[in-house]
């Protein structure tokens, strides 16, 4: 069993028993945890790592200009 999901069972376990603090998880790591599990309807699943990758790129070229660009090259490189 993973660190994350024994963090949140043992969590869980202390939440109901009105306890303390869980481990030695920083604070701020802990409530990402926990709200990544409730969101996930208690899913321990939702713990497992996530990708770090941005959903966006401000930076892309467009799509139509790629292609005028590749239909540029297509006419110039035959």
């Amino acid at each position: 069993m993973s660190e994350r999901a024994k963090f949140i069972l043992e969590w869980e376990r202390r939440w109901r028993a009105q306890e303390g603090r869980v481990s030695d998880v920083s604070r701020q790591t802990g409530y990402v945890w926990i709200r990544r599990y409730q969101a996930a309807g208690h899913d321990l699943r939702a713990l497992e790592e996530q990708s770090r990758r941005p959903h966006t790129n401000p930076r892309v070229t467009p799509a139509t200009v790629e292609d005028l660009i590749v239909a540029t090259r297509k006419l110039y490189l035959k």
